[in-house]
């Protein structure tokens, strides 16, 4: 099926071509990308037959299999670390909207259960990669009454669950939807991309993006949305707003501060004081990615990671030189790998590792 969505996509994108010459280039173009695909899978091949215990890290909207998971896992259960990798429903079987649900739900099982594999639920940590990082930004903010409270009655979370992991690690997440859709498009590869079709059609992506909820979080404190938009109609706007070069001085929300106007329609208003409290719980939060990533752009995190400050939220951002988006999915080797005649994916020191992956076993330890 996945092949088949790749498929439709590349035979849209070529019809939209004019020019014999058009169609060359974007040949080329599918066919790098498909390359790139297939490569990262023959990296992750010798570790497909690796039991992947039981944190959770997830994979993208349209494709992806646990045991594309089972380096990660196994090396954080070597570590000692109780590690369970969910699942969800992907496109075209399920759409964002019950994504979310099923990683809240994952969320609560964990929760419920972890004490049964050794875990202490008062420490899980909840880790997403890509569109993992979004649909578990997207399931935590649900799981907060007053955001569900400002959600459209006929998209709003069945769940009562509001427990929350003690800290969030999102790493090269989709935190805008709309934004992230007209990088695809500058890149030739939106139709390519299944996001539009899993996450709903265009008139989907606010709602289903944490930066826009964000934001309308932070006008329901009574602050600036704190990332001024574009103002002259230079092209070179656009990321220097997402990263907060065009940021003003927004004031601090407080109980005095009056709501602004709703910044979408879709989204309700919610008293101050419940949302600035409930915005207070949601867990610490880590924003990982690189300066290499160009399937997700570095910027793409600095937006979410000022919005969330906007509304007093406090994230932690982290970012690396020369780790590819897909990289931080597949550096991580085992001490113990399922093939180890293998000898370039023997296991690695302590010294030795990624340093984003060192990162992540500090923030684990804590």
């Amino acid at each position: 099926m996945v092949v088949w969505l790749a498929f439709t996509g590349a035979q849209s994108e070529l019809q939209a071509c004019q020019t014999l010459r058009e169609k060359g280039i974007a040949v080329l173009r599918i066919a790098r990308i498909i390359l790139s695909e297939l490569v990262g899978l023959a990296k992750l091949a010798p570790y497909g037959i690796a039991a992947a215990r039981e944190d959770c890290w997830t994979c993208t909207w349209s494709s992806g299999e646990k045991w594309q998971y089972a380096p990660l896992a196994a090396r954080l259960a070597q570590a000692g670390i109780v590690t369970c990798v969910m699942g969800y429903t992907i496109y075209p079987g399920a759409q964002v909207a019950q994504m979310v649900a099923e990683t809240s739900e994952a969320l609560t099982w964990l929760l419920d259960h972890c004490t049964a594999f050794g875990g202490d639920k008062s420490k899980v940590t909840m880790l997403g990669h890509s569109a993992g990082a979004h649909l578990c930004a997207m399931a935590l903010l649900q799981r907060l009454p007053a955001v569900r409270q400002m959600l459209p009655l006929t998209d709003a979370p069945t769940w009562q669950d509001s427990r929350m992991p003690v800290q969030f690690i999102g790493v090269g997440g989709c935190y805008n939807i709309g934004k992230h859709y007209e990088y695809e498009a500058w890149r030739g590869v939106q139709h390519l991309s299944s996001m539009t079709r899993a996450i709903g059609g265009h008139s989907q992506f606010a709602q289903q993006s944490p930066c826009v909820i964000l934001e309308h979080c932070a006008r329901q404190l009574g602050a600036s949305s704190d990332l001024a938009p574009s103002s002259a109609g230079l092209a070179g706007e656009f990321i220097a707003e997402q990263v907060g070069l065009m940021r003003s001085e927004a004031p601090t929300p407080s109980a005095s501060a009056k709501p602004q106007e709703p910044l979408v329609t879709f989204l309700r208003t919610a008293d101050p004081q419940a949302l600035a409290d409930d915005l207070r719980r949601f867990p610490r939060t880590h924003i990982l990615s690189s300066a290499k990533d160009i399937t997700v752009p570095w910027y793409e995190s600095t937006e979410f990671h000022w919005r969330m400050h906007a509304c007093s939220m406090h994230p932690q951002s982290l970012m690396y030189q020369g780790v590819d988006h897909a990289h931080f999915v597949t550096d991580w080797h085992p001490k113990s790998p399922a093939l180890p005649v293998i000898g370039r994916l023997q296991g690695r020191s302590e010294q030795s590792m990624a340093p984003f992956v060192q990162d992540i076993f500090t923030l684990l330890s804590h």
